[in-house]
């Protein structure tokens, strides 16, 4: 991470600004008053408007404002009982292995009291959000609700992201935790807004792209609504001024134009696979060195992604069983962890990168099943139940803008909580009521489609 970012966190302060606590307050009674279903808004609102160096420390323990957020919330749906009703599919449970793993590896690695107090933050931060979504995020009505507000979140952020790329001036400056000049690079102004980081506004725009083209095809009446957060969210990769959002926008695009062609997805997808380890064999360097090439064209820092990759194979005896303190060994400035697989592993060892993984697998399954659960629906008509099986494609499409971006990056901020909310949405998708009362009629007709459900671990 570069120094002019690092200087801008503090951590063990408290850091607040009056329109910062006018703000925090409101979403915190928002939180409480508003229908369960309309929770995940107050929470987006504040991910986007609240930088994430707005924090209040209490007995040395940062309670930032969306983790302030992230208690209430709990705190609601745990005593309206909505925690007890939900029945945890193969996506929770491995989402919860992997929170579990990482954590317990890395205090049994750092044995202080600090690196307790450290993970007890990430896991309130990650656990807490995940299963807040997931206690009011049931339905696909409700799911489409969200994807509505990242819509608008989109537009709203994109523009404060143009001004900035035109005036070179942040003005979420005010609250701390951004400059007030806008970095620059290769001419440029790189426009961050509330985000930690310019690649994490970028990549903001880049995984919510495809959620809100599924708003625009899929939900009636927010055409407008779709549209704008579609180009919002291309307003936030073009202002960042970022090599990795613009790819995963790229690729994210590429696998809408899919869409068309899904009958032929599987052999896409084995050929792709298939080339990719041939290219391994028959170049003499490694499959990810294209990374570095990938780089050449777009610009940014790719080769110091390709040495990361590098070294964390190269090194796997170090990191494999319980992770390792630190990566600087490895060679200059592989102490910045750009990569969200490599630093998974770092943190916590082979068994909680796998556990990552299995959650992602899981995601990719839970469309999978989501599309054919539809099938099964009695009384649509082919235009609806089309429309709904795009919606379900575009939750996988931004799954895998996700996966294209942690190649460059690693999630810190704001967006971890963006990630954690389209994941519970995702595995929403596997609730036996996901689609409302229809799914009641569904249960008879399963039987006969056993054999094309029987990977799918929840019941109806």
């Amino acid at each position: 991470m570069e120094e002019r970012y690092i200087e801008w966190h503090t951590y063990g302060e408290t850091v607040i600004h009056p329109v910062g606590i006018a703000l925090t307050l409101l979403m915190i009674t928002a939180l409480l008053v508003v229908p369960r279903k309309y929770m995940t808004a107050p929470m987006v609102v504040a991910a986007c408007l609240l930088t994430a160096e707005q924090r209040v420390v209490v007995a040395g323990l940062d309670f930032t404002a969306l983790r302030i957020l992230t208690c209430v919330g709990l705190l609601r749906v745990a005593v309206a009982g909505d925690l007890r009703k939900l029945r945890l599919n193969e996506m929770d449970w491995c989402f919860l292995a992997y929170f579990l793993s990482g954590t317990f590896f890395y205090v049994a690695r750092e044995l202080s009291s600090a690196s307790i107090a450290y993970r007890a933050g990430v896991m309130l931060d990650g656990l807490g959000a995940y299963f807040l979504f997931r206690g009011v995020v049931k339905r696909s009505t409700d799911v489409k609700a969200v994807c509505g507000q990242l819509a608008i979140a989109c537009a709203l952020i994109g523009a404060f992201m143009v001004v900035e790329m035109v005036s070179g001036r942040n003005v979420f400056s005010i609250f701390g935790g951004v400059s007030e000049i806008s970095d620059i690079r290769d001419g440029a102004v790189r426009a961050q807004a509330s985000f930690s980081h310019p690649i994490m506004a970028g990549t903001f725009g880049a995984t919510s792209f495809a959620l809100c083209v599924g708003v625009a095809r899929s939900c009636s009446g927010r055409l407008l609504v779709g549209l704008l957060g579609a180009t919002g969210a291309v307003a936030l990769c073009v202002a960042s001024h970022s090599s990795g959002p613009a790819i995963a926008l790229a690729i994210g695009l590429l696998s809408i134009g899919v869409w068309w062609i899904r009958g032929y997805l599987r052999p896409l997808l084995w050929s792709i696979s298939g080339l990719l380890l041939a290219l391994h064999f028959v170049r003499e360097k490694p499959v990810w060195h294209l990374i570095g090439r990938v780089s050449d064209l777009v610009g940014g820092t790719g080769y110091h992604r390709y040495m990361l990759i590098d070294a964390f194979v190269r090194n796997w005896s170090e990191w494999f069983v319980m992770g390792v303190a630190s990566t600087a060994h490895w060679g200059w400035g592989l102490q910045d962890v750009t990569n969200q697989f490599v630093l998974e592993g770092v943190r916590g060892g082979a068994l909680t990168l796998v556990f990552f993984v299995a959650t992602l697998v899981c995601g990719f399954r839970a469309v999978g099943t989501g599309r054919r659960r539809l099938a099964l629906l009695p009384g649509l008509g082919r235009a609806v139940r089309l429309r709904e099986e795009f919606f379900l494609w575009m939750l996988g499409v931004c799954l895998v803008a996700h996966c294209v971006s942690w190649i460059s990056v690693s999630y810190f901020g704001q967006m971890s909580m963006f990630f954690y909310l389209e994941l519970a949405m995702i595995s929403s998708v596997l609730e036996p009521r996901f689609w409302g009362a229809r799914s009641r009629m569904v249960k008879s007709r399963t039987q006969v489609g056993a054999a094309a459900l029987s990977f799918a671990r929840p019941s109806f």
